[in-house]
Protein backbone atom coordinates (compact mmCIF):
# COMPACT_ATOMS: atom_id res chain seq x y z
CA UNK A 1 0.00 0.00 0.00
CA UNK A 2 2.57 2.43 1.10
CA UNK A 3 4.19 1.64 -2.73
CA UNK A 4 0.90 3.26 -4.21
CA UNK A 5 1.21 6.14 -1.90
CA UNK A 6 4.48 6.76 -3.38
CA UNK A 7 3.96 6.40 -6.85
CA UNK A 8 0.44 8.88 -6.09
CA UNK A 9 2.00 11.19 -4.96
CA UNK A 10 4.52 11.65 -7.19
CA UNK A 11 2.02 11.72 -9.69
CA UNK A 12 0.16 14.46 -8.35
CA UNK A 13 3.26 16.64 -8.64
CA UNK A 14 4.30 15.68 -11.57
CA UNK A 15 1.06 16.45 -12.98
CA UNK A 16 0.37 19.52 -11.69
CA UNK A 17 4.40 20.58 -12.79
CA UNK A 18 3.05 19.91 -16.29
CA UNK A 19 -0.18 21.62 -16.18
CA UNK A 20 2.29 24.85 -14.95
CA UNK A 21 4.66 24.41 -17.77
CA UNK A 22 1.49 24.07 -20.23
CA UNK A 23 0.19 26.85 -18.79
CA UNK A 24 3.00 29.03 -18.59
CA UNK A 25 4.59 28.01 -22.38
CA UNK A 26 0.97 28.79 -23.86
CA UNK A 27 1.03 32.33 -22.34
CA UNK A 28 5.08 32.68 -23.46
CA UNK A 29 4.62 31.53 -26.83
CA UNK A 30 0.52 30.94 -27.59
CA UNK A 31 -1.14 28.05 -28.84
CA UNK A 32 0.48 27.89 -32.62
CA UNK A 33 2.83 24.81 -31.74
CA UNK A 34 2.22 22.70 -28.02
CA UNK A 35 5.60 24.19 -26.58
CA UNK A 36 4.68 22.98 -23.31
CA UNK A 37 4.32 19.44 -23.76
CA UNK A 38 7.48 19.42 -25.57
CA UNK A 39 9.77 21.09 -22.68
CA UNK A 40 8.00 18.36 -20.42
CA UNK A 41 9.06 15.71 -22.21
CA UNK A 42 12.13 16.40 -23.45
CA UNK A 43 12.97 17.23 -19.49
CA UNK A 44 11.26 13.94 -18.63
CA UNK A 45 14.04 12.69 -20.93
CA UNK A 46 16.33 14.23 -19.05
CA UNK A 47 15.72 13.67 -15.73
CA UNK A 48 14.81 9.57 -15.99
CA UNK A 49 18.68 9.51 -17.71
CA UNK A 50 20.12 11.05 -15.15
CA UNK A 51 17.91 9.43 -11.91
CA UNK A 52 18.72 5.76 -14.00
CA UNK A 53 22.71 6.73 -14.22
CA UNK A 54 23.45 8.84 -10.98
CA UNK A 55 20.96 8.89 -8.01
CA UNK A 56 20.42 5.00 -8.47
CA UNK A 57 23.97 4.54 -8.22
CA UNK A 58 25.08 6.93 -5.75
CA UNK A 59 22.03 7.89 -3.13
CA UNK A 60 20.95 4.60 -2.59
CA UNK A 61 17.45 5.56 -3.31
CA UNK A 62 14.54 2.77 -1.78
CA UNK A 63 12.25 1.36 -4.15
CA UNK A 64 9.53 3.61 -2.75
CA UNK A 65 11.82 6.86 -3.38
CA UNK A 66 12.78 5.44 -7.34
CA UNK A 67 9.19 4.96 -8.07
CA UNK A 68 7.82 8.64 -6.38
CA UNK A 69 10.63 10.07 -8.74
CA UNK A 70 9.98 7.97 -11.98
CA UNK A 71 6.65 6.07 -12.26
CA UNK A 72 4.93 9.27 -9.95
CA UNK A 73 6.70 12.50 -11.22
CA UNK A 74 8.24 11.91 -14.32
CA UNK A 75 5.60 9.29 -15.35
CA UNK A 76 2.92 12.07 -15.34
CA UNK A 77 5.44 14.91 -15.98
CA UNK A 78 5.59 13.64 -19.56
CA UNK A 79 2.70 12.74 -21.94
CA UNK A 80 3.40 10.43 -25.04
CA UNK A 81 -0.53 10.43 -25.66
CA UNK A 82 -1.11 14.44 -25.41
CA UNK A 83 2.03 14.58 -28.09
CA UNK A 84 0.28 12.46 -30.30
CA UNK A 85 -2.89 13.88 -30.03
CA UNK A 86 -1.87 17.64 -30.54
CA UNK A 87 0.38 16.18 -33.33
CA UNK A 88 -2.73 14.81 -35.23
CA UNK A 89 -4.57 18.16 -34.26
CA UNK A 90 -1.35 19.96 -36.36
CA UNK A 91 -2.21 17.79 -39.31
CA UNK A 92 -6.33 17.87 -39.03
CA UNK A 93 -5.62 21.42 -39.37
CA UNK A 94 -3.36 21.31 -42.10
CA UNK A 95 -0.65 22.71 -40.08
CA UNK A 96 1.39 20.23 -41.86
CA UNK A 97 4.81 21.82 -41.51
CA UNK A 98 3.80 22.28 -37.43
CA UNK A 99 2.99 18.94 -37.13
CA UNK A 100 6.47 17.39 -38.72
CA UNK A 101 8.46 19.98 -36.61
CA UNK A 102 6.16 18.76 -33.53
CA UNK A 103 7.63 14.66 -34.60
CA UNK A 104 11.36 15.86 -35.44
CA UNK A 105 11.88 17.92 -32.27
CA UNK A 106 10.15 15.78 -29.69
CA UNK A 107 12.18 12.65 -30.80
CA UNK A 108 15.24 14.56 -31.68
CA UNK A 109 15.29 16.38 -28.43
CA UNK A 110 14.02 13.59 -26.15
CA UNK A 111 16.81 11.48 -27.32
CA UNK A 112 19.53 14.35 -26.81
CA UNK A 113 17.69 15.07 -23.27
CA UNK A 114 18.61 11.33 -22.67
CA UNK A 115 21.89 11.21 -23.34
CA UNK A 116 22.37 14.49 -21.67
CA UNK A 117 20.67 12.87 -18.36
CA UNK A 118 23.11 9.82 -19.02
CA UNK A 119 26.46 11.82 -19.31
CA UNK A 120 25.32 14.25 -16.58
CA UNK A 121 24.97 11.46 -14.30
CA UNK A 122 28.16 9.57 -15.52
CA UNK A 123 30.38 13.10 -14.92
CA UNK A 124 28.72 13.51 -11.24
CA UNK A 125 29.86 9.12 -10.84
CA UNK A 126 33.04 10.41 -11.41
CA UNK A 127 33.33 13.89 -9.50
CA UNK A 128 31.27 12.87 -6.31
Amino acid sequence: MIRVLFVGFGGFLGAVMRDASNRLFLRLFGSAFPAGTLFVNTLGCVLLAFIGTFTLCKTGLSENQRLFLTTGFIGALTTFSTFSYETVDLFLTSKYSAGALNIALNLVLGIAGVLAGILLGKYLNRVI
